[in-house]
């Protein structure tokens, strides 16, 4: 089961129960459009890959890492 429900006001959302690893899908597309490259680059060195919209963690600390970054 997967928690996809989120605030539409919201960044990003944390996903819950994927046994993927660590993913946050981003939600608010605006962000992500203005933010493109800076996201990409954060991403390139914190051991994070960007895909579209995802982002997925390695480790939890990368994932705790992009959420002090990146909160509202």
């Amino acid at each position: 089961m997967v928690d996809i429900t989120w605030n539409k006001n919201q960044r990003y959302h944390i996903t819950k129960n994927l046994g993927l690893g660590k993913i946050i899908v981003l939600t608010n597309i605006e962000f992500w459009n203005t933010h493109y490259e800076e996201l990409k680059d954060w991403c390139d060195c914190n051991n994070a890959e960007l895909t579209g919209m995802i982002v997925e963690f390695q480790h939890e600390r990368d994932l705790t890492l992009f959420c002090l970054k990146w909160s509202q």
